[in-house]
């Protein structure tokens, strides 16, 4: 078991870390401005009615303000005068959480495996409270509810490190307990980052005794598209998962395979996930 995570920390290290990243500029003072009719600026704004507007290539126009729905710092980064968007789904690999959270007020709507839907929201910048209820497969007739908190306890440059935990239970069942505490730990930046999570699963008996080991991460490799690895280990099996994550400002889709290597038998798992950010 050690020698495997450590023969997948090393392959994850060669990946995510000597592979070179496209330069970036700085975009500190660049602006997102959206317009009313769906279109989307981004440059270097001056208040007022008109509202100036530089654009990243340098010409300047002129837009009425009636005609703007918002103005944000542009998120994401500059790169040969192109502006990269943030991936928007930062806070989860496939599923396994990482170590960030989003800023307060925001949140997502996701669908994982399209048939276990999410809704997350930001209380604090450190806080994100996750919850839901899978579409199908009511288990004993009885309705399955799930909660997912997370705390982020440190961000500093490249790293975060957060605690929370997987809760389920059923309408109607209080003493039907089950789920997991982790801690995770990720270290990079949006576009290239490896995570590290170790949980301990709980049932109506206690804390079990056989702990999960997630190791994943994440690679940029275009304007719009990343790799997404999240495996995961414990004495009896893993499951190892590789597959790309499509994204625009607001939405990602993951398409992924999931390999799964339990009791002597091996089988092959989908990855299919949509995740809409606000």
């Amino acid at each position: 078991m050690t020698n495997r995570i450590a023969l997948i920390v090393a392959a994850l290290s060669i990946m995510f870390w000597a592979a070179p990243v496209a330069s970036q500029e700085p975009q500190d003072s660049v602006q997102e401005v959206r317009l009313i009719d769906g279109s989307t600026l981004y440059g270097y704004v001056t208040d007022g009615d008109p509202v100036h507007i530089r654009l990243l290539s340098g010409d300047e126009i002129t837009v009425a303000r009636s005609r703007i729905r918002s103005i944000e710092r542009a998120r994401g980064a500059i790169r040969d005068g192109e502006v990269w968007p943030e991936d928007p789904n930062l806070t989860r690999l496939f599923f396994s959480p990482t170590a960030r959270t989003m800023e307060k007020g925001h949140g997502y709507i996701a669908a994982y495996e399209l048939v276990f839907p999410f809704v997350a929201y930001a209380v604090t910048d450190n806080l994100l409270i996750a919850g839901g209820t899978p579409l199908f497969g009511d288990f004993d007739n009885d309705r399955v509810l799930y909660f997912a908190p997370k705390l982020r306890l440190y961000s500093k440059g490249r790293t975060d490190l957060a605690v929370g935990a997987f809760m389920f239970g059923e309408v109607g069942h209080s003493d039907f307990k089950a789920g997991a505490f982790y801690g995770a730990l990720t270290q990079g930046t949006p576009d290239k980052a490896v995570t590290l999570v170790v949980g301990a699963g709980y049932d109506d008996d206690g804390l079990l005794d056989e702990p999960v080991v997630v190791l994943g991460g994440e690679y940029r490799v275009s304007r719009t598209i990343k790799l997404i690895t999240e495996n995961y280990f414990t004495s009896e099996g893993s499951l190892i998962t590789l597959g790309p994550r499509f994204f625009g400002d607001r939405l990602s889709a993951d398409l992924g395979i999931g390999l799964a290597m339990w009791d002597g038998e091996v089988f092959t798992l989908p990855i299919v996930n949509f995740v809409y950010v606000w």
